[in-house]
């Protein structure tokens, strides 16, 4: 049987959470939010891209999907550093 009783208020106490979030997680937040943007900036960006490096270098599809999953592959490199 699921008891379907409220909790006590006693149980969650305005002590047992931080009340000020530290300068440091709110840079890391923003950081995480940036990089997940410039993420999916870059991929549209290379989707969109990828026709022109065809008609550019004159590859197939195959090398312009492997040569962007090399670049990708490095972006997520670098942006984690």
């Amino acid at each position: 049987m699921v008891n379907s009783q409220p909790m006590p208020a006693h149980a969650l106490s305005l002590g047992q959470f931080p009340t000020v979030i530290s300068r440091n997680l709110n840079l890391s937040i923003i950081a995480t939010g940036i990089m997940a943007f410039v993420g999916i900036l870059t991929e549209t960006m290379t989707n969109v891209l990828l026709p022109v490096l065809m008609g550019l270098f004159t590859v197939s599809t195959a090398t312009v999907q492997w040569l962007t999953t090399g670049y990708l592959l490095m972006v997520a490199v670098v942006i984690s550093v």
